[in-house]
């Protein structure tokens, strides 16, 4: 409390009140820093569930393509032999 002890209560409140404001800024900046921060993970976040579901697609669309090309295959195999058989 030796701080205090020659200072009139209007310079306390007032040296205080400067350093709330100090602090306030600090914390606002701080605070801007943090929104654009989340703010691009978002932006990331919906990039990457995008990017997921293009993958999910190509794989299902690879399945498909793998499995018709060897459900043709099979099939003209199958063909072939009937035809050796007759």
């Amino acid at each position: 409390m030796a701080e205090f002890n020659d200072k009139k209560v209007d310079d306390i409140l007032s040296s205080w009140k400067k350093t709330l404001k100090e602090k306030i800024e600090a914390f606002k900046d701080e605070a801007s820093k943090v929104a654009k921060w989340e703010d691009e993970l978002r932006k990331q976040q919906a990039y990457m569930d995008t990017l997921e579901s293009n993958i999910k697609k190509l794989e299902m669309q690879s399945k498909w393509f793998l499995f018709r090309s060897l459900f043709h295959l099979l099939t003209h195999t199958l063909s072939q032999r009937i035809q050796v058989l007759h």
